[in-house]
């Protein structure tokens, strides 16, 4: 782990706080959860849309250029 100061409105120095005494932690493993979440998140969000989308466009694509145009191409009709 590494050591870092980190500076913060009051707001949100009461809501670490509180928080952090909601759970009976300290302070520095509440932001240290917030931070995971948030990366964790913020991959998931940059990876999930690609991989829903992925050969989405190739197989119809191919698919209906070859079935539109078989009889075009092959016999030059």
């Amino acid at each position: 782990m590494r050591r870092m100061q980190v500076v913060v409105e009051e707001w949100q120095y009461q809501f670490l706080r509180t928080l952090a005494s909601r759970q009976g932690r300290s302070i520095s493993a509440v932001l240290r959860e917030l931070i995971a979440s948030q990366a964790s998140k913020k991959e998931q969000d940059a990876t999930e849309p690609l991989l829903e989308v992925a050969g989405l466009a190739r197989e119809p694509l191919l698919k209906d250029l070859i079935s539109e145009s078989l009889d075009e191409t092959l016999y030059r009709t």
